[in-house]
């Protein structure tokens, strides 16, 4: 049986780097994710420097096959997101991810 990871926030990790209110920090960090969205939606890249970053994909418009009425439906042009991880931060979890587990 394998064990479940335990979660932690980006809010309480914020609020430990600033040593703030972790609920004044929560509360300040609720509009993040409409703002990423907005920022994404606008065609802009959304970076966090040295760890990811998430860019918009224009997807052509085509027919696509809807499954549940069994039908082709035409679908317009729209925008994607993906996500990239910066290879530096993937080659350092790579190099940590051993020395920090404990399997006792």
């Amino acid at each position: 049986m394998s064990k479940q990871n335990e979660i932690v926030r980006l809010h309480t990790l914020v609020a430990d780097m600033l040593e703030l209110d972790e609920d004044l920090v929560k509360e300040k960090l609720e509009p993040l994710k409409d703002e990423i969205i907005n920022t994404v939606a606008s065609n802009k890249k959304f970076i966090i420097p040295g760890v990811l970053e998430i860019k918009p994909i224009i997807l052509e418009p085509g027919s696509f096959l809807n499954t549940t009425k069994n039908e082709y439906v035409d679908v317009p042009s729209r925008i994607s997101p993906r996500v990239k991880l910066q290879h530096r931060f993937v080659l350092a979890i790579k190099k940590l991810r051993l020395k920090k587990l404990n399997f006792f």
